[in-house]
């Protein structure tokens, strides 16, 4: 029977099973690739030889181990952030801790930078980053692709938006105004004249009518009296008549002054429907940003977390409506859901609008439909089949039609297609 500390062992099963995970990273050897367990173990080791003689290599050149070890740690870092955050802006400390979750990494204490704020704040000196400070909260860090043309111009596209519809607001406004003038000029112009007087044409010189009882010898100047009063009357009422003869001319230019609030409403409704032409034209005259990934189509996984709330942080969903005249933002219907808890509004089917920056490309199982979605890329919308995904380099090798060879694309750059 073999010895505890033989292979397949207790013994060895024993340190396997302690070995296994992280392990402290101040007893860590970057020179010899060793973690021990224990400070005994690691005294243990800094006495071997085969540490000495690494040590003794180092010596000759210092300097040198620690550029090396240094770009080795920054660039590792960098891919990190480019293919797990590559639009997000997190914490540092929350960035770091995913990156040392790899027991192979090289380890900071090896490298020129000794703290993570020295670091952090080298990645924004050199501009491989975007960093803030937050009281309480420490330094957050924002991954920089500069191999995206689009991503020097740091499109926030919630403030275009905002920007977009102030603009529209006030260019409305000032037409407004304008037509409001106009119609007050057009109104003052085409005011209709003052309507006759009736009485101004009643001679004056008519007495009052007397009705008495005469004599018959009286009774002729009484007639003679009356009937010229019942003409002057009538004279009068054949006067106002000519005067209603007007009438439909004063009524059209009342109708003309009055309808200028038809009027501008006709003529905004002509200016809405022109800026939704131009927009439209503009928008297919103009091709969509090359950082513009979202199109209709394709499955998309929701990973902000101002969804957590409505608990469809991790949901899938499908992309069924996109318009190009904004790229950045999409219609979801929501397909599956990551968990779902105990008074949570989430359901399976519930329709959302969402940005790009608030979801990330989803890869089916192997032999599943994909889409290349990099607008950059040779093969930009072009239908494939996923043969299978390297881990180390973040990339999926994609059958498409008509091509010779199978194609790597990006995690990033190619998306699941809608069932």
């Amino acid at each position: 029977m073999g010895k505890g500390n033989d292979v397949g062992g207790l013994k060895a099963i024993a340190k396997g099973i302690k070995a296994k995970g992280l392990q402290k990273l101040r007893w860590y050897c970057q020179a010899c690739e060793k973690q021990c367990r224990d400070e005994n173990g690691f005294q243990n080791h800094c006495e071997s030889a085969s540490h000495l003689r690494a040590m003794a290599n180092l010596r000759s050149n210092p300097g040198g181990a620690i550029q090396q070890y240094s770009e080795e740690f920054l660039r590792s870092f960098l891919a990190h952030l480019r293919h797990a955050h590559r639009h997000t802006r997190l914490p540092a400390n929350h960035a770091y801790n995913e990156f040392i979750g790899d027991r192979h990494h090289v380890h900071m204490n090896s490298t020129r930078w000794t703290t993570l704020s020295e670091f952090v704040q080298y990645l924004g000196k050199e501009g491989l980053c975007t960093i803030d400070y937050v009281e309480e909260k420490g330094w957050y860090i924002k991954y920089v692709d500069h191999a995206d043309p689009f991503a020097n111009l740091n499109v926030n596209v919630d403030r275009a938006k905002k920007e977009t519809v102030a603009e529209t607001e006030a260019r409305e406004a000032r037409q407004l105004a304008l037509q409001v003038q106009r119609a007050r000029t057009e109104g003052a112009a085409a005011a209709p004249p003052p309507l006759p007087s009736v009485t101004k044409n009643v001679p004056t010189d008519v007495g009052p009518v007397r009705m008495q009882l005469a004599t018959s010898a009286g009774t002729a100047a009484t007639t003679s009296a009356s009937a010229a009063a019942r003409t002057a009357v009538t004279n009068a009422f054949l006067a106002a008549d000519e005067a209603d003869d007007d009438a439909p001319s004063r009524k059209r230019a009342r109708a003309h002054s009055g309808g200028a609030l038809a009027a501008i409403m006709r003529e905004e409704e002509e200016e809405e429907a022109r800026r939704k032409r131009h927009a439209a034209a503009a928008a297919s005259a103009q091709p969509v940003p090359r950082d513009c990934w979202l199109r209709k189509g394709i499955v998309v996984k929701l990973v902000d977390s101002s969804l957590a709330s409505l608990g469809y942080q991790g949901a899938k969903a499908d992309v069924v409506q996109w318009d190009a005249s904004s790229p950045r933002v999409a219609r979801v219907v929501v397909v599956s859901l990551r968990n779902t808890t105990a008074g949570s509004s989430a359901r399976i089917g519930a329709t959302l609008e969402v940005s790009q920056t608030h979801c990330e490309t989803v890869l089916p199982a192997y032999g599943g439909s994909v889409v290349v979605v990099n607008r950059g890329h040779k093969y930009a919308g072009r239908n494939g089949t996923l043969i299978s995904i390297d881990e180390k380099a973040f990339e999926a090798i994609v059958r498409i039609p008509d091509v010779k060879e199978d194609v790597r694309v990006s995690y990033d750059d190619v998306s699941k297609v809608c069932a």
